[in-house]
This record gives C-alpha cells, structure tokens and sequence, in this order.
C-alpha cells in the first residue's frame, strides 16, 4: 500500500477486568503465552510496531508502552492517547481478550485495509455492526475521534457506527469472540482443547 500511513499495533491491555475478576492481558489460552503476548506476537506480523496500552505504569518492565491520557474512560481513550502518542500513524487495534483471533484473521484485516477510510474493520454479528477493538483506525478519522470523545462518547461501537469504516466479513467468526468472564474463559479454554 504505497504512501499509507505506518501501522502500528495497540494491545488494549489497560482495562480493569472487573468481570473476570484478573487481568485479561495476562491469561493463558494456548502455547503458555499471555493475551498479551499472543497479541503481541500476531501485531507484530504486520506492524512496524506494536505498543501496549496501560491505564498506569507497569511494575515491571515493559517493551513498549502507551499510557492511558485520559484514565477510566475506555477503550477510546486508549486510542486517542495513541494518536496523540504518535500522529499520523495509523493504529491496528486489538483487545486482549480475544483468545480466538489468529494470523489469518490479522494478515486479512491488512490486507483488505483502506486508507480512504477512517477505519478499517471486521463485521460482528454480535455487535451488528463494526468490531471496533480489533480494526485498523486511520490518522484521518483522528479529528473526528477526539471531537467525540470531548463531546462524551464512550462507546467504540457506537462511534464507529457512524464513522466511514471499510467493514469486511471475517474468515473465521470465531475470531472475534472474546472472554469476559470465568464462564467464558472455562468455554474457551475448552474449545481450544487446553481445559
């Protein structure tokens, strides 16, 4: 994609996991990686690099961070503060709980990519509409961001309904599954044959 913008990865690992109950980013599913590590290891197949979001410092060290701008606000926030952190870069998304996603479904996500775009994203059936925590965010939908997220907005899903989002269907619905909880965590495990 000549004249793109640099794509750059982001592991939203900032969150509170209040419903699992521990920190999603460090979870294990498969191979004895973290989700953050697996995460890692998938963005940096197709990002110059790859960052973690965090709500504060790490207590140990960590390659490559970004800290929350704006804590306690979300998932947008994040990623603001990764547009602030590096302009005119764009930002492949993901969260760090979905222990379903593979390189598949990020090499398609590339290479469907539109830079014409504000966003480029998989259909959830889910969520009837984009995945917003495992898209592609190009620097021109910034602006438009940062004016919601001054207005209130919250909502990934809601902000990018009404944003002009590329939305492609995904390989593998599996893919944007995520675990939120115990429950799910236990399913997951076991669809993945680790229980």
């Amino acid at each position: 994609m000549t004249g793109a913008p640099p794509l750059f990865g982001l592991i939203l690992a900032g969150g509170r996991s209040v419903r699992m109950g521990e920190d999603k980013a460090q979870l294990v599913y498969r191979e004895q990686k973290t989700q953050s590590e697996a995460a890692r290891e998938l963005l940096r197949k197709v990002c110059e690099r790859v960052f973690l979001s965090l709500a504060v410092p790490p207590e140990t060290p960590v390659e490559d961070f970004i800290l929350d701008r704006y804590p306690g606000t979300g998932p947008l926030n994040a990623i603001l503060s990764a547009f602030e952190t590096h302009p005119a870069t764009a930002w492949f998304i993901v969260a760090c709980d979905l222990p379903f996603l593979d390189e598949t479904a990020v090499r398609l996500l590339v290479e469907r990519r539109s830079t014409a775009h504000g966003a480029t994203a998989f259909l959830s059936d889910y969520l009837d509409g984009p995945e917003p925590l495992c898209a592609i965010y190009e620097p021109i939908l910034e602006p438009a961001l940062r004016t919601a997220f001054q207005d209130g907005a919250r909502c990934p899903t809601d902000f990018l309904k009404q944003a002009n989002v590329q939305i492609i269907e995904p390989p593998n619905p599996d893919a944007l599954t995520n675990a939120n909880t115990q429950e799910e965590r236990k399913a997951a495990l076991r669809r993945l044959g680790e229980a």
